[in-house]
């Protein structure tokens, strides 16, 4: 069985959203389906497993029925181990913890031009790097853009095609973005913005950092980068500062 959780924002969503998939995967078992089951929780967000009670009354869930896997999936790392590794927490250590890198660009490169000339679409390897690189290799970005390029009519994706579709995608979205905009206060904005800017940000209090984009004082950046983490708009990896969603920190490039 698998579960989307990012489209829900507080513990009872969760469990309606949690016996909905349920009952659907029972009706395609019959009554087989709690004998072997695996529960698949994808985009784990802070806000709502992390929360101490929702995480408790999942637990209890899960200790209910011995015979239902689960495994938790989510792109902050540091989130999903202090889920099982911090004291105190629900699930401290009733679990084991499996890094998945990202897919080796390479690869991932080869696989999507062959399924464009499988279907008598040309798009060129270099044009494909480019886009991983300024992705990240993060496949759902990757996946929505070239599945966009996939269903326009061209036969050859071009590069200018490509920022057309991607400008496309990011016109839809953008009154998701201005909402974003509206949650923040114009110190924490303008970090964001800067750190879109840079592709992410290690000295983040550097005077040359602050200057450049006009920041104000290190502790107002310091207050800001907080609030900005709280709100899981930006991620830490390897010291760095990013832009959690990159759609957005290609809209906030734009501005």
């Amino acid at each position: 069985m698998y579960l989307d959780i990012m489209a829900t924002s507080n513990t009872a969503e969760f469990i309606r959203e949690f016996g909905k998939a349920i009952i659907k995967d029972e009706q395609k078992h019959s009554s087989n389906f709690l004998k072997k089951l695996t529960v698949f929780l994808s985009g784990i967000r802070a806000k709502l497993v992390f929360n101490e009670m929702t995480g408790a009354l999942l637990r209890s869930y899960v200790q209910q029925y011995p015979n239902i896997r689960f495994i938790f999936s989510g792109s902050n790392k540091h989130l999903l181990l202090s889920m099982f590794s911090d004291y105190g927490r629900p699930f401290y250590q009733s679990g084991e913890i499996m890094h998945l890198d990202r897919l080796n660009m390479d690869v991932y490169a080869d696989f999507i031009v062959n399924k464009f000339q499988k279907n008598g679409k040309n798009v060129e390897r270099t044009l494909v790097l480019d886009i991983l690189k300024e992705f990240d290799v993060y496949t759902f970005y990757v996946q929505f853009l070239f599945n966009r390029l996939y269903e326009t009519r061209s036969k050859n994706i071009t590069k200018e095609l490509i920022y057309e579709v991607l400008e496309n995608i990011l016109t839809e979205r953008e009154y998701i973005y201005y909402n974003y905009r509206n949650l923040l206060i114009n110190n924490q904005f303008q970090l964001l913005k800067a750190i879109a800017k840079e592709d992410g940000i290690k000295q983040y209090s550097s005077k040359d950092f602050i200057e450049k984009y006009k920041l104000g004082t290190s502790s107002s950046v310091n207050r800001s980068l907080n609030t900005l983490l709280n709100k899981e708009m930006i991620y830490e990896e390897m010291g760095v500062y990013k832009v959690y969603d990159l759609f957005f920190a290609n809209w906030l490039i734009k501005k």
